[in-house]
């Protein structure tokens, strides 16, 4: 391919990547459910860049990487899977937290293709996803041409990406955090409630109070229905 075509191939991708970004943009900024965003997200890069097939895996608290969203286009939604660090290239590029062109997929051992929607013939380009500079995952997905001339260009493209999902990863664990810590503290409170305001630690001074509690309590030994005050 001589140097004024790839020029113009060039040019217009980075046209297709702009748009794409714009729409990334908006994508992210429209829902807090993020396997749904992350999916979406996934669609605008098969549709209108030819990063076709993408997946996002993001590791748990054990480092394992879980496939969180995959685009699978017109073909069968596969099953989900998990990468240990190391494992495939999506895990080799969790290890490395460096991005990972491999010009022929199938030429390389790492490539497991566990997905199923991959073309071995065709490059494939995994980038790391970081958040507060710690690797939380891998974005990853396959040029529909396999023109070495643009590798350098689509892998830059992705690494955009990958800081855009890094956004919502990140206030996607923010909001975790605090439901978990609204949690946590409403439990304590039912059980502090429990401990110092249960029923035998209610002091009622008045002969009147001690008559109601000791109702209550003969009540509570029988399936009937308490009286109200005013039929007693």
């Amino acid at each position: 391919m001589s140097a004024h075509n790839v020029s113009l191939d060039r040019f217009h991708l980075i046209e297709a990547e702009l748009e794409a970004l714009f729409q990334v943009g908006k994508v992210l900024g429209r829902s807090l459910d993020l396997q749904e965003t992350l999916q979406e997200v996934l669609k605008v890069l098969h549709e209108r860049t030819g990063m076709q097939y993408g997946v996002v895996t993001l590791r748990d608290e054990q480092g394992i990487l879980f496939v969180n969203a995959v685009y699978a286009g017109d073909k069968e939604e596969p099953p989900k899977f998990s990468y240990r660090p190391g494992e495939g290239i999506i895990g080799s590029v969790m290890e490395t937290k460096k991005t990972l062109i491999v010009p022929r997929a199938g030429d390389d051992a790492r490539f497991l293709d566990r997905l199923g929607l991959y073309e071995r013939r065709l490059p494939f380009i995994g980038v790391p996803i970081y958040v507060n500079q710690d690797v939380e995952g891998v974005l990853a997905a396959q040029p529909h041409s396999s023109q070495s001339e643009l590798l350098d260009e689509r892998a830059r493209f992705m690494e955009m990406v990958a800081q855009l999902i890094a956004q919502s990863v990140r206030l996607a664990n923010e909001i975790e955090k605090e439901r978990q810590d609204l949690t946590d503290e409403r439990d304590r409170l039912q059980r502090t409630i429990r401990l110092n305001y249960g029923f035998d630690n209610i002091v009622g001074h008045s002969k009147a109070m001690q008559r109601v509690f000791e109702m209550v309590r003969q009540v509570a030994k029988w399936n009937t229905t308490i009286p109200k005050l005013c039929e007693i």
